[in-house]
């Protein structure tokens, strides 16, 4: 596993890990900043235990020499050491508590339904559009969810910004009607003290 690292080597920004937090959130960030750089095994197994500090640091140079001898090894161990951190998956179940809220926009609930669904154990499409469905109080939304359901969570999600999109139309023009309302009852009144004033100097 010890490989010189190259002479031009330079270290990207990670984030750090100090043995608090979820280890899976650290290992798949390091990860995939590590490839995007292209780097080959030996090099991801000498870069990451750089992001390591305070128990993580420590633990880490308590592994026993030559026990780890590729990435794969090392992901795994990380993993394992700190697994009691993990944040713990929810099922399915957990999307239908999601519900939208009287007031609130579709937008609004769409997006704090999408943050649910990150932790979602085993995640399906199905489940994701049959709790959407069940819990959207936009009977439009629904409908088009009912007659044709999305078969992927890209489509979903597509169809839902249609549906935000339109909403937002609506809350401007009726915006806008209730300005004109309001300007027009403004007038009216300006207009009525105006003659109110007119007949008290006859």
């Amino acid at each position: 596993m010890v490989k010189p690292l190259p002479k031009k080597f330079k270290m990207p920004q990670l984030t750090t890990y100090s043995g608090k937090g979820d280890p899976y959130d650290h290992m798949q960030n390091s990860e995939a900043v590590m490839l995007l750089h292209g780097w080959e095994d030996a090099i991801m197994c000498r870069a990451f235990p750089l992001t390591l500090t305070e128990h993580a640091r420590i633990w880490f140079n308590n592994l026993k020499e030559g026990s780890i001898s590729n990435f794969n090894q090392l992901r795994k161990k990380f993993i394992d050491g700190f697994l009691i951190n993990a944040r713990r998956k929810k099922d399915a179940s957990y999307l239908l508590t999601i519900k939208q809220e009287e007031k609130e926009s579709l937008k609004d609930y769409v997006e704090r339904f999408c943050a649910a669904t990150l932790e979602v154990q085993d995640l399906q499409a199905t489940v994701v559009v049959s709790g959407m469905l069940q819990r959207a109080r936009s009977r439009d939304f629904q409908k088009s969810l009912s007659l044709n359901q999305p078969l992927t969570l890209g489509d979903l999600f597509s169809r839902a910004n249609k549906f935000i999109l339109s909403e937002d139309v609506m809350r401007h023009i009726n915006a806008g009607k209730r300005d004109k309302k309001r300007k027009d009852r403004d007038e009216t009144n300006d207009e009525g003290r105006k003659t109110g004033r007119g007949n008290e100097h006859r």
